[in-house]
């Protein structure tokens, strides 16, 4: 019995030691976890497309255009709660039907907004599923010049063709003024789901609205390199 006694006390020493030496350790191992870090960031959007309200807001008897976009940039944030970050913006304007009270136009080609936008991952509260999963926000906030080239299929006033239909011509020359001359403001509004995927490494899908008046669904993924090595 005293043998018995003996190993069991030992037994409970020997796993006090191994609590008090791992508590320390997986305290320490959240504190760097839950570090700001800097990370790298992408994201691609593979189709978005125009809403008709966009056009009833904007006055416009027909808005009807489509494209993709593609970011990349740094971020700041931790890895079980937001982050926000600058990209690198290049948005592409594959085609687009533009009517107003006088006059009308359609043109494909190979056009594009270009500049910078800054975004934010909001989440809603603590992560959840092993603190791998995160529902948020997806926000961006920034502008681009329009650039590249257009075919003009069609361009009438007051339902005579003008000149211009067939030709090429700078994608810029399509937009109103004073659009032609300045950045295009660009925003959206996602609703988000966040997983990370491995030490370090979220991956994000979203979908929701934006201007110009588009609805849109993107996957991003954020990378910090930090996160992983601790």
């Amino acid at each position: 019995m005293r043998q018995g006694g003996l190993q069991l006390r030992s037994v409970l020493i020997a796993t006090l030691v191994v609590l008090c030496g791992h508590a320390p350790a997986r305290a320490q191992f959240l504190e760097d976890f839950e570090e700001r870090l800097w990370g790298v960031q992408v994201s691609f959007t593979p189709e978005w497309r125009s809403e008709e309200l966009g056009g009833e807001l904007l006055g416009l008897q027909r808005l009807d255009m489509s494209g993709s976009d593609f970011t990349v940039g740094f971020a700041r944030g931790r890895m079980r709660s937001g982050h926000w970050g600058l990209s690198l913006l290049r948005q592409r304007w594959q085609s687009a039907a533009i009517c107003g009270d006088v006059e009308c136009y359609e043109w494909t080609g190979s056009a594009w907004l270009q500049g910078f936008a800054a975004n934010w991952f909001l989440p809603f509260g603590s992560p959840f599923a092993g603190d791998r999963v995160q529902a948020g926000m997806h926000v961006d906030l920034g502008g681009g010049w329009l650039q590249g080239t257009v075919h003009v299929d069609e361009l009438s006033a007051d339902g005579a063709p003008l000149a211009r239909a067939g030709q090429e011509i700078p994608a810029n020359e399509m937009l109103p003024d004073p659009w032609s001359r300045v950045p295009v403001p660009l925003f959206r509004a996602e609703v988000a789901v966040a997983v990370t995927v491995a030490p370090g490494l979220k991956v994000i899908g979203s979908g929701g609205y934006g201007l110009p008046f588009t609805r849109r669904f993107g996957i991003s993924v954020a990378y910090f390199p930090m996160a992983a090595v601790n």
